[in-house]
């Protein structure tokens, strides 16, 4: 053994009949064989040694010494209809149908009338065709794509994703459904203006401001740009950082209001008010009902009429319509209003004045007279019938009386 004969991590045995006492995988009388180095295994297949021979472990589809056989796929080309799963047997297949179809291949459907649309299943329940959807459709016929109104916006990408859809929006652009742009969260400050330029944005900052986000400020000499008075004919100067611009009074226009127009040429003047001009300015003489710079408003706009009363224009100006028991030129009287009628009489409107409806035994335009009741006293005999009349009682007597008092 000092030559160490055993090869391949063999064992030497002195004295023995076997002198190399070989590892797994090798044989010979030095482990000089190694029967799988030779890889006699196909296609994929694992080789082991015993000691005396090699055994292939195949994978699935395959058999033979040297897994050297395929397989037939039973499942191929798709022998299950209807988007039955094909389940691979060794020497045949299975179908797992979708729910409401049977047969060896998934062919009955069960339904006659119904016809389920993107690959939805039919079944009855009850004896009612009913559709099962595939995930991202809905509907009766699960004729509803959730991405069919194409809700990403902006470029976005729709995936159906269960019942409802996903959006993959496009660079610079976030949110459920991609409406969200660089400039949505406002990240100009300091009154910049936001305008995007994927995949980000661009602050065009104001005056005295710079910066990514216009957040620096500059400090800057102050110059009073319109202390030259450059604008004409009365117009407005308005400063601007280092530049300005001219508010034109109206007869005025240009960019410093030198040039002049007729001021009623724009028709200013409303609901046929006439127009005047007067320099670089203009007056209105306003049709009767109107008033104001341009004769924009009418006299019931000032919503003249009291007590709800309902203005319209008429003649030269306007006519208060008034409700229920009020009178006056604005319907701001009722003449019922001070109680005018004594002794629990009742108030009634005629026209624009009152009437009084006196209590029994009271009488007179307010029923301030009278307060006692002739009848009291039974004034009228023989059961002749007693009646007041105003301050006065009258007798209505029985046949064969007469007089006065019967």
């Amino acid at each position: 053994c000092l030559s160490s004969p055993c090869l391949n991590g063999g064992t030497c045995q002195y004295n023995r009949t076997k002198l190399c006492e070989c590892t797994q995988g090798y044989s010979g009388d030095s482990c000089e064989l190694d029967l799988c180095a030779s890889n006699p295994c196909q296609n994929g297949g694992t080789c082991t040694f015993d000691g005396v021979n090699y055994a292939c472990g195949c994978v699935a589809g395959y058999s033979g010494v040297n897994c050297q056989t395929g397989m037939t796929d039973t499942c191929l080309p798709t022998p299950c209809l209807n988007h039955g799963t094909c389940i691979h047997t060794t020497t045949n297949y299975n179908c797992s149908c979708l729910t409401g179809y049977t047969g060896t291949n998934c062919e009955i459907y069960p339904c006659t009338t119904l016809q389920c649309n993107n690959g939805g299943s039919c079944y009855k329940n009850n004896g009612v065709e009913k559709c099962a959807c595939l995930p991202g459709f809905s509907g009766n016929t699960c004729q509803i794509d959730a991405c069919t109104s194409n809700p990403c916006e902006n470029g976005g990408t729709c995936t159906v994703n269960g019942t409802s859809y996903t959006c993959q929006c496009a660079s610079g652009y976030y949110g459920y459904n991609c409406l969200s742009d660089p400039c949505t969260a406002g990240p100009c400050v300091n009154g910049g203006t936001c305008q995007v330029q994927l995949p980000s944005h661009q602050c065009t900052c104001p005056v005295g401001f710079s910066g990514k986000n216009c957040e620096l400020g500059i400090v800057q000499t102050s110059i009073d740009v319109c202390s030259s008075s450059p604008c004409s004919n009365g117009a407005t100067c308005l400063a601007d950082g280092t530049s300005y611009t001219c508010a034109c009074k109206s007869g005025s226009t240009g960019p410093l209001c030198k040039t002049l127009v007729d001021s009623c040429s724009v028709k200013p003047c409303k609901n046929g008010g006439t127009c005047k001009t007067v320099g670089t300015d203009y007056t209105c003489k306003c049709k009767t009902g109107y008033y104001g710079t341009n004769c924009e408003n009418d006299m019931c706009s000032l919503k003249p009429c009291l007590n709800n009363g309902t203005c319209s224009l008429e003649g030269s100006g306007y006519k208060c319509t008034c409700p229920g028991d009020y009178t006056g030129l604005l319907c701001q009287s009722d003449p019922c209003a001070s109680k005018p009628c004594a002794n629990d009489g009742e108030c009634l409107v005629v026209n624009t004045t009152y009437s009084c409806k006196c209590k029994e035994g009271y009488y007179g335009r307010d029923c301030k007279s009278g307060g006692w009741y002739p009848c009291a006293v039974a004034p009228c005999q023989n059961n002749g019938v007693c009646f007041v009349s105003g301050a006065h009682y009258y007798c209505q007597c029985q046949q064969g009386f007469h007089g006065t008092n019967c």
